[in-house]
């Protein structure tokens, strides 16, 4: 175990940390840049492994061979036995800001909680509507966007920037209280487009993976097909993301993840389901009615979720709240262009997995960057800890057990004798003598007559044994 230790903190020194992006687009923003990519963020994220991929990568090292799937595989077992849950509360947003720079301030939107939220996972899609970001994939809204999220995280915690990824204008950002930066480790981005062509990106998603203790947690934000007749184009959509979305292992002989392989995955964005067969100024008077119950029943995602086209498997919280798509742009109008959109749900958040209870769920009227209104929900979600002197315990225990295993495992023979004596040999006359191998042990065995060291075969060429090798049954 010493020695594990010791390799373990020699593993530990060699991963010391994430690299910084950090690069600067346009003078004006550069100061503030500097102050969002500054150490108390980039420099808290460890890229250590899970307790458990630490074993198992000393486990795998030369001085135990073949034990290294077996131990892998009695630790995921016994897994209930070492860890215990516990809860931590997770900020996850959507925002289609409509190709806009921010304008005002995030806090209503991020900082809503009355405390703050242990991690904060925020998608934007629709950065930026221009030709250049979406031929070069290069945009100067990304640092704009990012920088007001940081600046309207909750004021009362200190948080690190794990990870962004941005596929032309859908970004996520993923931050993360400070004191819970260590035990964040695998952390993969992968983005894959579904638009122009089924491959172009400016409809598809963007997706993080990650270990936060010993739970998989795959973050997903999506931009769907759009219009209201195209609901089975976005069953498509979902199905090809989820499809061509994968992450590589640190193990190179491992597959590829697929979301669906994680213990909880987070899947929000502007999915762009709308409200069906009812007239635009129907909707609007059961929305001055508050009756979101009837309109909900009306719900594109809600009807394909119920006949199991998309999305099986997982939830989404009751929505209280009045439809977030569309208004006039710096207002909370409706809609008053010639195409008079029918207002609807289009900005959701799912989530898959056990242990996860929804706080809240709503939109936030009072920002008017865009055409949409953001969207927010507090999940708190139960996460596999390990306790080390359990863990201590049940490696131990699978050690020794394997251990007898082996040691009953282990091929025993005798032999009737060991000397033999040819007495009066005469040229050309054959002598031979019998010896007895006999199986005392617990399993089948082989046997074979080997050579001495830099000698060439097993013995002289005037004597032979006779069979040279065999198989004993038990």
């Amino acid at each position: 175990m010493s020695q594990m230790k010791k390799s373990e903190r020699a593993h530990a020194a060699n991963n010391s940390g994430l690299k910084k992006e950090d690069e600067s687009r346009g003078d004006g923003l550069h100061e503030s840049q500097e102050k969002v990519k500054s150490e108390v963020r980039d420099d808290l994220i460890r890229n250590s492994q899970h307790i458990l991929s630490n074993k198992s990568q000393i486990l795998g090292m030369p001085q135990f061979g073949l034990r290294d799937n077996l131990i892998k595989c009695e630790l995921l077992k016994n897994e209930d036995a070492y860890t215990y849950i516990n809860n931590y509360s997770f900020f996850l947003g959507t925002y289609n800001v409509n190709g806009q720079s921010p304008r005002e301030s995030l806090s209503p939107w991020l900082s809503s909680t009355a405390t703050p939220p242990d991690f904060y996972l925020v998608g934007f899609q629709e950065l930026d509507l221009s030709k250049e970001a979406f031929l070069f994939n290069d945009t100067p809204k990304e640092p704009e966007w990012m920088l007001a999220v940081y600046k309207g995280l909750h004021p009362d915690a200190k948080y690190a920037l794990v990870k962004l990824v941005r596929l032309v204008g859908i970004m996520l950002l993923f931050y993360v209280k400070a004191e819970h930066a260590a035990h964040i480790s695998e952390v993969e981005a992968e983005s894959v487009g579904t638009g122009v062509m089924g491959r172009m990106g400016n409809k598809g998603a963007v997706a993080i993976r990650f270990q936060f203790h010993n739970s998989d947690i795959c973050v997903v934000n999506s931009h769907l097909a759009a219009h209201t007749e195209e609901f089975e184009r976005r069953n498509q959509d979902f199905k090809d993301i989820c499809r061509r979305i994968q992450f590589r292992q640190d193990d190179p002989t491992l597959p590829p993840l697929t979301i669906m392989k994680h213990n909880i995955v987070l899947w929000l964005g502007d999915l762009n389901y709308r409200i069906s067969d009812l007239e635009v100024d129907d909707v609007k008077h059961l929305i001055v009615k508050k009756d979101f119950e009837t309109l909900y029943n009306h719900d594109q995602l809600k009807r394909q979720m119920d006949e199991e086209v998309v999305f099986v498997g997982f939830t989404e919280g009751e929505i209280d709240f009045q439809p977030t798509y569309k208004y006039d742009t710096g207002s909370d109008q409706w809609d008053t262009s010639e195409k008079c959109r029918v207002p609807a749900w289009c900005d959701r958040i799912l989530w898959r997995g056990k242990n996860i209870k929804q706080l809240n769920y709503k939109s936030h009227m009072t920002l008017k960057t865009s055409d949409h209104k953001p969207v927010s929900s507090l999940l708190e979600i139960g996460i596999k800890v390990v306790n080390e002197e359990s863990y201590k315990r049940t490696f131990e225990d699978i050690v020794r057990h394997i251990d007898r295993l082996e040691n009953d495992c282990i091929p025993s023979v005798s032999l009737s004798q060991r000397e033999f004596h040819f007495q009066d040999v005469k040229f050309m006359q054959h002598q031979a003598k019998t010896v007895t191998v006999y199986n005392d042990g617990q399993v089948p065995c082989q046997f074979e007559f080997i050579p001495k060291l830099d000698e060439p075969s097993y013995c002289k060429p005037w004597l032979t044994a006779n069979p040279a090798k065999g198989f004993l049954a038990q």
